[in-house]
């Protein structure tokens, strides 16, 4: 049984067959040479996992914001380390406070040639003009998220990113240091807060499933925990 934790959620995850410890790295290393250049499924649906796991344990609608920083025909690119860099350097001149969290995704553009964008939230609602300033090298774009069906289906868009093989081997997001992971428990600990909060009889909020490599259809319930609950 696996639990992980984030925010006021619990989910508990249930594979149609467990893995064996080293199961999983035997397999990887002897089909390594034939998946070597494709995407691996398990791996893409993973990061898909913890980035949607980690935006609904720590951005809220009504104080959330998109921000897209586009870059001017000058400075466009494709290079991702020169884009993972301009970001950089555009987040350290915000000066943000370290209770600021933030998340960003890559995005190649749809025209024609492709180049590369960045799409951040950010739980600050920062005025544009102090954005335009310190990105320099191109647009800024702000959407306000008021509506937790409107955060929901951003990130559905925003981690649909990860399925382009242009970031294939490449972290899928980056976040701030005061975005707080998601949590995996195991073992005892997970079945103490499966009795702990009767996740037997309680009704998920959201039931999703999902094909593993390894572990066949893998099970998803999502519960909603009160945080004066959950912090007992």
């Amino acid at each position: 049984m696996k639990i992980i934790s984030y925010g006021n959620y619990l989910e508990l995850i249930l594979p149609d067959r467990p893995t064996l410890r080293g199961e999983n790295k035997r397999c990887e290393k002897r089909s390594r040479n034939k998946l070597k250049g494709e995407q691996r499924t398990d791996n893409i649906w993973r990061s898909k996992w913890k980035f949607i796991r980690t935006v609904r344990g720590n951005f809220k609608e009504n104080f959330t914001a998109m921000v897209t920083l586009s870059y001017k025909r000058e400075f466009q690119t494709t290079d991702i380390k020169r884009v993972n860099k301009d970001f950089s350097n555009f987040i350290g001149k915000l000066r943000l406070n370290k209770t600021c969290k933030w998340i960003r995704v890559l995005e190649f553009t749809n025209s024609v040639p492709q180049y590369l964008h960045v799409h951040m939230l950010i739980n600050s609602l920062i005025d544009l003009n102090t954005l335009e300033n310190k990105w320099t090298k191109g647009k800024v774009h702000v959407q306000r998220i008021c509506t937790q069906r409107h955060l929901e289906n951003i990130t559905r868009y925003l981690h649909k990113q990860f399925d382009d093989s242009r970031l294939s081997g490449k972290r899928k997001f980056a976040s701030s240091e005061s975005v707080e992971k998601p949590i995996e428990i195991v073992g005892k600990s997970a079945e103490y807060l499966y009795q702990k909060y009767c996740l037997d009889s309680r009704k998920p909020i959201k039931n999703s499933s999902y094909m593993s490599k390894f572990n066949g259809m893998v099970k998803c319930r999502s519960y909603f925990i009160r945080s004066s609950t959950k912090n007992k």
